[in-house]
């Protein structure tokens, strides 16, 4: 056996280890130079668990000072608030720290001038609005006048022109200043009642008249020839003439069977235009003369559908003899 091995003194315990035995001391006297964790372990008789260390203290910290309001900016006190009161979204007061004053101060009515920027001066009052004022009631007066020059120049120019050789007043019906027998040349019997059309002067118009009448007569066993005549009367006031008007439309209808020229001998001015489609066994015309003089127009169309040939000459002379008819009847 080396010296290493275990002493064999004594009576051998199965259930204690011979390095868990402490050595032997005189009694009374303390256990030294032995390491606790290495003794016996509570199974053993006599043994005792030494209290595990305390842990080591810390120092206390200290608490936060409170942070001071920053000089700069005036301190918002607090508004008391009653018990149990909390504020709105349901967090309370966190005590221990102030209240932050907003980072912009509210806005105060009336807008102030936010500061760091210098006040305007109040502006002065403007005359502009004086000065256009007067200008519009300068113009509105310009205007009004110059209508009204216009309106009296014009009702004196109507009023001149109503003043020529030919009267309204003598028109009760228009069919009556026209000659309905100069039409039975070509056919007799009238195709019901002439119908007629009458306006009477205003302060702006001379007035006006139309007529329109139709007669027919059996030709052969199968064919009616017919006339018709159209009058239109017009008393002229201000601007062109009717006159004027139907001669240009009138004469500027060209092409095949058309023809046109001066109508004289009746009024200061006249016209003549035809369109003739005709054959042996037909003829079909459309015949207008129209003539003005002083203040009327007056224009006469002619419709014939006859079963045999016409002359021009004679439907120029009836249509010239119905313009006559016409001034004669509205003569002052």
């Amino acid at each position: 056996m080396t010296g290493n091995n275990p002493p064999q003194d004594g009576n051998p315990n199965e259930t204690v280890q011979w390095w868990a035995t402490p050595a032997a001391q005189p009694d009374g006297a303390p256990l030294t130079g032995v390491d606790p964790t290495m003794i016996a372990g509570a199974g053993t008789p006599g043994f005792q668990q030494a209290p595990p260390p305390a842990p080591p203290a810390y120092p206390q910290q200290p608490s936060q000072p409170a942070y001071p309001v920053q000089p700069s900016q005036p301190a918002y006190p607090v508004q008391s608030q009653p018990a149990g009161y909390t504020p709105q979204g349901g967090y309370p007061q966190q005590p221990g720290y102030p209240q932050q004053p907003p980072a912009y101060p509210p806005q105060q009515p009336g807008y102030p001038q936010q500061a760091g920027y210098p006040a305007y001066p109040p502006q002065k009052k403007s005359s502009k609005g004086w000065i256009i004022g007067i200008v519009a009631v300068i113009v509105v007066v310009a205007v009004v006048g110059g209508v009204a020059t216009l309106v009296l120049k014009t009702k004196h120019a109507v009023t001149a022109k109503l003043d020529g050789k030919y009267t309204m007043s003598k028109v009760t019906d228009g069919c009556a200043v026209v000659d309905p027998s100069a039409l039975q040349k070509w056919a007799s019997t009238p195709d019901g009642s002439p119908t007629h059309t009458e306006q009477k002067p205003g302060d702006y118009i001379g007035g006006s008249a139309t007529c329109e009448m139709r007669f027919t007569k059996p030709a052969g066993k199968y064919q009616t020839d017919s006339a018709s005549l159209n009058m239109e009367l017009n008393f002229d006031t201000i601007g062109t003439a009717s006159y004027d008007i139907w001669k240009k439309v009138d004469l500027g209808m060209t092409g095949s069977g058309y023809s046109s020229g001066d109508l004289s001998g009746v009024g200061s001015e006249g016209y003549w235009q035809v369109r003739e489609d005709t054959s042996s066994d037909s003829s079909y015309v459309d015949y207008t003369c129209a003539t003005k003089d002083s203040n009327v127009s007056v224009q006469i169309h002619l419709n014939l559908d006859l079963s045999k040939g016409y002359s021009r000459d004679d439907t120029q002379n009836v249509c010239k003899s119905e313009l006559t008819h016409v001034l004669t009847s509205i003569k002052k």
